[in-house]
C-alpha cells in the first residue's frame, strides 16, 4: 500500500556560483535571499519593491536587484526558484514556468506547488543540522531544532575540523584509511573529554596515536 504521505528526499546542495532567482522582496524573500548567497549563489532578485532589510543585504552582498513584476524569461538558466511574491495567481505561473524550465522551485506557504521544501536548521562551522516534519508543522521544525541547537556544544565543531585536517593531511601524504576502520579505532567520546576541557593539543596527539602517524 503507497504512503499517503509524501517522504522528501533529504540532500544537500552545492549552490556555488549557480544561478538562483527569487521572485518577491519582502522580508521571507530577504530570509531565502540570504540564505542562497551565503551559499555561494549567484542571486537575481524581481519585485516591484524591496524591504529595507534587502536593500541593506545588497550593499554587502553581491546580489542582483531587478525592480520590475516577474517576466517567465527571469527564471531562464535557473537552477533554483523561489516564489515569494504573496500573490498566488502569479505564484501559481511562477511554479509552473519553473517546472517547464528544468528549475526546482519553493513556493513559499504553498507545498503543493513546490518541488522541495526548506528545513529549519543552524549552522556550527561546517556542521549543518537541518529539521523537518514534512511540511506538515514548521513550527515544530523551528521548536525541535532550537531544542537541538541549545543542546548542541562547540566541541563537536572542533573535532570535526580537527578530524578533517587529519584526513587532509593524510590524504596528501598518501595515507589510506577506510571509512569502517576510521569508526572501529576512533574513540570520538574520549576526543570530546579533552576537547571540552580545551585541550585541543591533547586531542590532536591522541588521533595521531590512535592512527599511528606523524
Amino acid at each position: 500500500m503507497r504512503s499517503q504521505y509524501i517522504f522528501y528526499y533529504p540532500i544537500f546542495l552545492n549552490i556555488k556560483d549557480k544561478k538562483c532567482v527569487v521572485i518577491g522582496g519582502g522580508n521571507v524573500a530577504y530570509r531565502k535571499i540570504k540564505t542562497l548567497s551565503e551559499c555561494g549563489a549567484r542571486v537575481s532578485v524581481i519585485s516591484p519593491e524591496f524591504s529595507k532589510s534587502l536593500l541593506e543585504f545588497s550593499k554587502k552582498r553581491s546580489i542582483q536587484l531587478i525592480r520590475r513584476s516577474y517576466r517567465r524569461r527571469d527564471i531562464k538558466g535557473a537552477k533554483i526558484v523561489v516564489a515569494a511574491t504573496g500573490d498566488k495567481e502569479v505564484n501559481r505561473k511562477i511554479s509552473e514556468d519553473s517546472k517547464k524550465a528544468g528549475a526546482i522551485v519553493n513556493v513559499v506557504d504553498d507545498i503543493e506547488l513546490s518541488d522541495f521544501i526548506v528545513p529549519s536548521f543552524f549552522r556550527r562551522g561546517t556542521i549543518t543540522i537541518a529539521i523537518s516534519t514534512g511540511g506538515k508543522s514548521p513550527y515544530m521544525a523551528k521548536k525541535i531544532r532550537e531544542m537541538i541547537e541549545k543542546d548542541f556544544a562547540r566541541e563537536y565543531e572542533l573535532l570535526t575540523n580537527l578530524i578533517g585536517d587529519i584526513r587532509a593531511r593524510m590524504k596528501k601524504g598518501g595515507i589510506r584509511i577506510s571509512r569502517k576502520k576510521w569508526e572501529s579505532i576512533i574513540d570520538v567520546d574520549k576526543l570530546l573529554v579533552f576537547l571540552r576541557r580545551g585541550n585541543l593539543k591533547k586531542a590532536r596527539q591522541l588521533l595521531f596515536d590512535t592512527l599511528k602517524i606523524e
